[in-house]
């Protein structure tokens, strides 16, 4: 059964949050609705069961150290049964070393997370080389085909990120809350920029007395399911077809709002005050984080996954990346915000990353942005067939 996206209403405080970042809908529920700004946020949150269960640390079903301890209630069983399949000793490795003082480099946050999803979340068929955890070994030729199962792994594992967020909020298990915390910058700061960053912090909540996104509502992170609905497609100057598109923002759009995902994502450089994801600009404050001509592959997903009340939920959801690259893989050791280089000259081998700077639920409001392509073309998620028949 999918959910009828009348069913979930906001609290009244709700009415404050910004329009730019509020169409977070229930019945498809999710996140945030992006292009132009709807009225409506009535389907921002739904509203949370009363809370009849408290926290407490299960230390032999966790060993994290850190895992809160202030609550006399066990952890319900079933969110123990959750995750007693799920391998989370990768990421409570990084933890502990930086509990210990120890670096923990930005190339290492970006592969213990594409590890964790990969080998806890992800089909056989759509898992990535273990080499390929860190960084990409292609060329111009192929780099989009190559890419695509990296930034599809890391939608993967943002939505599993949340459900663990919210369990580990409300019960303390897996993680602690200041363990999550520390999850949460670790993987957002590399992994995201722009509008990406600032809207999946805008829906992060540390507070087990405030509402949680629908969208982390998931019953079983394993079963996630992520299609590709659409990828846009591009052309070289020649008029070659390519798999990805020219990303070229605007300088002359630097007093509007660039953080709906139909935007010039790179230019938006806001973040949440309450929750850290890293900065979300270049320390010398450039107008935008990536430049002229940069490479992007974007893509709209169909998200489905069972929620806690066993409704089949399933959203169409773009994702707009950008890429880096570099004949030294070291030399992509950066965070999001930095751009090393984005632009192809020559097919010659290089190291490639990705980093997601636009990422947001589609809805009938954004039918008419034009910010996807089709051979080069722009195009609108209403004018794609098969988008605009999952647009509610």
């Amino acid at each position: 059964m999918v959910r009828n996206r009348e069913q979930f209403n906001p609290s009244d405080s709700e009415k404050s949050l910004s329009k730019k970042i509020m169409a977070l809908i229930g019945a498809t529920a999710f996140a945030l609705g992006a292009a132009g700004c709807s009225d409506s946020e009535s389907y921002r949150y739904k509203e949370p069961t009363p809370d009849t269960t408290t926290s407490t640390s299960q230390e032999s079903e966790n060993p994290s150290s850190e895992t809160s301890t202030d609550t006399t209630e066990p952890v319900p069983q079933e969110i123990i049964d959750k995750y007693k399949d799920i391998n989370l000793s990768d990421l409570r490795d990084v933890l502990e070393k930086e509990k210990n003082g120890e670096e923990v480099s930005y190339s290492e946050w970006r592969a213990t997370f594409a590890k964790f999803v990969n080998e806890n979340l992800v089909k056989e068929d759509d898992k990535i080389p273990v080499e390929e955890y860190e960084t990409v070994s292609s060329n111009r030729s192929n780099f989009a085909k190559d890419i695509r199962p990296v930034i599809k792994n890391n939608v993967i594992g943002i939505f599993a990120l949340g459900s663990i967020r919210r369990d580990s909020v409300e019960y303390g298990y897996p993680f602690s809350v200041e363990e999550m915390k520390k999850i949460d910058k670790g993987v957002f700061n590399v992994i995201t920029v722009g509008q990406a960053k600032y809207l999946l912090a805008d829906i992060t909540v540390y507070d087990k007395d405030k509402h949680f996104p629908y969208m982390f509502n998931v019953k079983d992170i394993t079963d996630i399911t992520v299609e590709e609905v659409f990828e846009s497609t591009g052309r070289t100057y020649e008029g070659n077809p390519t798999g990805w598109i020219s990303y070229i923002p605007d300088g002359l759009a630097t007093g509007e709002d660039q953080c709906g995902v139909e935007k010039y994502v790179s230019m938006c450089r806001k973040t949440n005050p309450n929750v850290d994801f890293g900065p979300n600009e270049t320390p010398d404050k450039k107008i935008t984080t990536y430049g002229y001509a940069t490479t992007e592959i974007s893509t709209v997903y169909k998200v489905s996954f069972k929620d806690n009340e066993n409704d089949e939920l399933s959203i169409p959801f773009a994702v707009r990346a950008f890429i880096n690259k570099d004949e030294d893989a070291s030399d992509l050791n950066v965070p999001g915000y930095k751009q090393v280089d984005s632009r192809f000259i020559n097919d010659d081998d290089l190291h490639i990353t990705s980093v997601i700077a636009g990422f947001s639920i589609l809805t009938k409001d954004d039918a008419d942005a034009a910010f996807l392509e089709k051979d080069g073309v722009k195009v609108s998620p209403g004018a794609i067939p098969e988008v605009a028949k999952l647009l509610k």
